[in-house]
Order: C-alpha cells, then sequence, then structure tokens
C-alpha cells in the first residue's frame, strides 16, 4: 500500500517537473507565444494607441462643434421660422423688424436683419427705431442669393403702417449675426441714404480724432467685453505723429481719461455732440483713433475719406473675425491701420473682466506702453 502511494507521488511530481519545464522558453518566439498565451488567460486591459485616441477625439470635437452650430444658428437652419410659418399659415414672411441699443447696435441689426431677410425671401426689412431720423426713405436692394428677389429697406416710421409678420428678438438677431457662417454685411446699401441725412462735416486731412468711449459703459455694466484702451495709448499716439489739430470726441466724461488728456495736452479740441452730431464727425474724418464700441466701427463703413486708423488690440481678434470677415467696405479699403497690443498684465486684468472696478480704473491711468509699439496692417490683410 505504501508503495504503490508513493509511486503515485512519484508520477506527481514527475508530472510537475515536466509541466515547469514545458513553460520555460527556449527562444525569443516561445517567449512572445508565451506573452500572448498569458494576454488572453488574464484578460489584461486593451491598451489603445496615442493616435487613435487623438483621432478618436478629433471626431468628436467635431461632431460636437457642428451640433453646437445647428443648436444656435436657428436662423442658419431657418427651422424656427419654417415652423412659423406653418402655423400662421403663411408662404413666406412679407415684413420683418427687430430692433434694441444704440445707434451702433441698430447698424449691425438692421445688416443681420438683411440677412435674415434673404434667406427666409421675405420682401420687407423695417429698420430699427434708433435709425429713424438717418433712413427716411425706401430703399430698394437685390438679394445676393436669390436673384428674382428685392428687398425693401423701410424707415422706421413703416412699423405703424405695415402688419409685421415677424418681430425678431434682438438677442436671437445678434445670435444669427455672430453664428452664421454665412452671414453678409449689406451696411455699404445705406450708406448714401445715412449720408444725405447726416450734418455736413468737413474736416482737415491733417487732423486727428481721438474717439473715447463714455457715458454707458462707466455707469451701467452691460457685460465683460468693454474695456477701454489705456491712457499711454493714446499718448504714444500724439507724441509720436505730428498732427496739425487734434480733437477728442466722446459722448460725455464718465471716462477718466478724457479730463486727463485734456489736461496734459491744451491743445486738444473737446467735441460732444449728439449722436447723429458725432456720427456726422467720424463719416468724415481723416485720421481716426477708435475705443471698443459698435458705434464708430459702423460708422466708418461710410467714411470715403479715412486714411489712418488707430487700434488698441484689447478684443480686435474676435472684432476683425466677426464684424470684418466678408466686409464689403473693408475689402477695399485704403486706409492704414496701426494696431497696439496691450501688455500681458492689462490683458489679463481687462480682457472680457470690465466692471469699472477701482484697479482697472487705476491701470488705465497707470499702464506703461514704454515696450508697446504699433504694428502696421495693409488693406485686407487686417482679416487674417
Amino acid at each position: 500500500m505504501e508503495s504503490k502511494l508513493e509511486l503515485k507521488e512519484l508520477e506527481n511530481n514527475d508530472n510537475k517537473k515536466t509541466s515547469l519545464t514545458q513553460s520555460v522558453p527556449t527562444s525569443l518566439k516561445d517567449y512572445k507565444s508565451l506573452n500572448s498565451q498569458k494576454g488572453k488567460n488574464k484578460n489584461l486591459p486593451i491598451k489603445i494607441p496615442i493616435s487613435l485616441f487623438i483621432s478618436f477625439f478629433l471626431i468628436f470635437t467635431k461632431i460636437f462643434y457642428k451640433e453646437k452650430n445647428i443648436i444656435k444658428d436657428e436662423f442658419l437652419n431657418l427651422d424656427s421660422i419654417k415652423s412659423q410659418i406653418k402655423e400662421k399659415n403663411l408662404t413666406s414672411f412679407e415684413t420683418i423688424y427687430g430692433g434694441d441699443g444704440n445707434i451702433g447696435n441698430a447698424l449691425f441689426i438692421l445688416n443681420n436683419l438683411i440677412n435674415i431677410c434673404e434667406n427666409i425671401k421675405c420682401k420687407n426689412v423695417i429698420a430699427p427705431e434708433q435709425l429713424g431720423d438717418l433712413i427716411k426713405n425706401k430703399i430698394k436692394i437685390n438679394s445676393t442669393k436669390y436673384k428674382e428677389n428685392e428687398i425693401n429697406i423701410l424707415p422706421p416710421s413703416y412699423k405703424q403702417k405695415m402688419s409685421i409678420t415677424l418681430d425678431i428678438d434682438p438677442y436671437l438677431i445678434f445670435k444669427y449675426r455672430y453664428k452664421s457662417k454665412k452671414h453678409k454685411l449689406f451696411l455699404h446699401t445705406v450708406k448714401d441714404e445715412i449720408l444725405n441725412n447726416l450734418p455736413i462735416y468737413k474736416a482737415n486731412p491733417d487732423d486727428l480724432y481721438l474717439n473715447i468711449r463714455s457715458g454707458d459703459v462707466f455707469v451701467n455694466i452691460t457685460h465683460g467685453s468693454y474695456s477701454q484702451p489705456p491712457l499711454c495709448f493714446y499718448q504714444k499716439i500724439i507724441q509720436e505723429n505730428k498732427f496739425q489739430n487734434i480733437y477728442l470726441v466722446s459722448n460725455g466724461k464718465e471716462n477718466p481719461l478724457v479730463d486727463i488728456l485734456i489736461n496734459l495736452y491744451p491743445n486738444i479740441q473737446y467735441k460732444h455732440g449728439t449722436p447723429i452730431e458725432d456720427m456726422a464727425v467720424l463719416a468724415n474724418v481723416y485720421n481716426l483713433v477708435l475705443p471698443v464700441s459698435s458705434f464708430p466701427y459702423a460708422i466708418i463703413r461710410f467714411n470715403d475719406n479715412l486714411k489712418i486708423l488707430f487700434i488698441y488690440d484689447i478684443i480686435i481678434n474676435d472684432i476683425l473675425v466677426y464684424w470684418y470677415a466678408e466686409d464689403y467696405y473693408f475689402k477695399k479699403m485704403k486706409f492704414t491701420i496701426y494696431k497696439m497690443k496691450p501688455s500681458y498684465k492689462y490683458k489679463k486684468i481687462m480682457k472680457g473682466k470690465w466692471e469699472k472696478s477701482k484697479i482697472q480704473l487705476d491701470l488705465m491711468i497707470k499702464e506703461e506702453c514704454i515696450n508697446n509699439s504699433f504694428e502696421m496692417i495693409k488693406g485686407v490683410s487686417v482679416n487674417k
């Protein structure tokens, strides 16, 4: 009995030795084979190559971005408008309207309304109420999308005379403006009508005009993108250039730089008129310094005299992308743009964070532009 048990135990030991001997790889090929078997047996996690992960990420990003545009660009896809047409049993929207904000905003709203009208093949666009003193007659333009379609731009007074089939929320109008890749600019189509209704103003080709934004953004904060240029920006322009006369055009003195500049340079002539009077000035000057504001950016599209434009690059990249991209006026411009970039500190504290805090107001006055230079940009290359 003992011999049988001893024999069985010896056989078991021999089997163990054999299995151990077989598990030892004798070559590189055996080693790879053994590793592959271990991977299968132990259910090890699958390693995804980095390149494959990047590919998935890019595809997902592209799909998400496209979906984001579809969600936000309801006028681009026209889904909401088509549903309203169906609800009202209309074949199309005959007349559309929408408006809010100052004259600068109203001009861009008008431009956006024309874009929307062109997409839904409407017949009439009623200009925002803020343009009542500038657009007094009907303007007929041809659609750039549908050759058979003509669009009538009507004065705000028509709002009381006509049945409006679509009154668009101004927020949606601006949303269409900033998100639509097919957006076109039509402000040149109302240029003659607007210039005819502006007061006459004659500017000297050797004079400099500083347009400084004051008023609302130093009283009521609407959003954080209205940070204004620092004092040193204006000082550098005045000191490094020889202009015959210097005019400061502003909508008030809430901006502390207005009084400071007037005190620093007694030869500066201060101009504070109505929005229409200021518009007449900006539409005729030759050398202009711009603030962060839609008002002058809209008005200079009607200016055939402009030679030099000075801009502080606090949000200029956004402006170039959204406002100049397909701009009839800027593609044909003959003037030179000088752009100054802000310091890292100024950009960090001011860009997109405007709240007229004491720190920001102090920085506007104390910022130094010693290492800041002007970059000269010619023609349509500004869009890049």
